[in-house]
């Protein structure tokens, strides 16, 4: 196992996102473009990317943090995780319980530290499914905070750090009169949050015009400033999802029922 910077040779693997493999990409297009557009825009920025590579060089594990001032902007002098994925996919083989996770978690860290930082935040769930919240606590963080199932996790490397907290929305879409209305807030960071907006905007189509279908660019400061959200969708002002990704007859499912209620 080698921890190591991102590169020209591990780019394309990054931005299609270890979930899918290659053969996969071709459904992901609008994610990866994304990706790709997200990851240049930011590397001036502070961006940073660790990979676990394998002996033939293939990456089999991915951390990427960034200042959290880009994400908080009330914490100074701290880092934030936005993802760390290590793939469990049927048909390939498993790199958890490797300990790889640990070697990446502490590459960043160590890091962090060697550029200052009071501290490490990272994002984690309540619910098992991925980014645990357990597991960060299990690796020394703590929960600073509680916003539904999304815990801002903690480790404080010196004393001057200050407990951060989550930032809440600043407004919430409303209700269009007489319409399904569907909001999608995405800053074009996780492939896969790209294409589920994507998958979203092409479902809302097969309805017409009884439903709307608007994307903000929560990439651009200026409107995750104004609404306070970085990613998430909403459908008639409320988050439309509140556990793991939706399939397309599950957004249909959805949809349908809301439709069902205009008439």
């Amino acid at each position: 196992m080698n921890i190591a910077d991102i590169s020209p040779a591990t780019e394309e693997k990054y931005f299609g996102c270890l979930y899918t493999s290659p053969e996969d990409w071709k459904d992901w297009a609008v994610g990866i473009s994304r990706k790709r557009d997200w990851y240049h825009s930011m590397q001036d920025k502070g961006l940073r990317v660790k990979l676990s590579l394998d002996d033939d060089g293939e990456p089999r594990g991915m951390i990427q943090y960034a200042p959290a001032e880009l994400n908080f902007p009330s914490v100074k002098n701290m880092y934030f995780i936005h993802c760390m994925y290590i793939p469990a996919v049927k048909k390939r083989k498993s790199f958890r319980k490797t300990g790889m996770g640990e070697a990446l978690l502490k590459a960043v860290e160590d890091d962090a530290r060697e550029r200052g930082a009071d501290a490490m935040l990272a994002w984690g769930l309540s619910m098992p499914f991925w980014m645990k919240a357990s597991y960060f606590k299990k690796n020394g963080y703590s929960k600073a905070d509680k916003n539904g199932i999304a815990l801002l996790m903690w480790k404080p490397f010196t004393k001057n750090a200050e407990k951060p907290a989550w930032d809440r929305p600043k407004k919430l879409p409303e209700k269009v009169r007489g319409k399904v209305s569907i909001t999608s807030f995405n800053c074009g960071m996780c492939t896969l949050q790209s294409a589920h907006s994507e998958l979203t905007r092409e479902v809302a189509a097969e309805f017409g015009d009884a439903v709307q279908f608007q994307e903000i660019d929560t990439g651009c400061r200026e409107n995750q400033n104004e609404w306070g959200i970085s990613n998430a969708i909403y459908l008639d002002g409320r988050e439309m999802i509140s556990g793991p990704p939706m399939n397309r007859i599950q957004i249909r499912r959805k949809i349908s029922s809301r439709v069902k209620k205009l008439k």
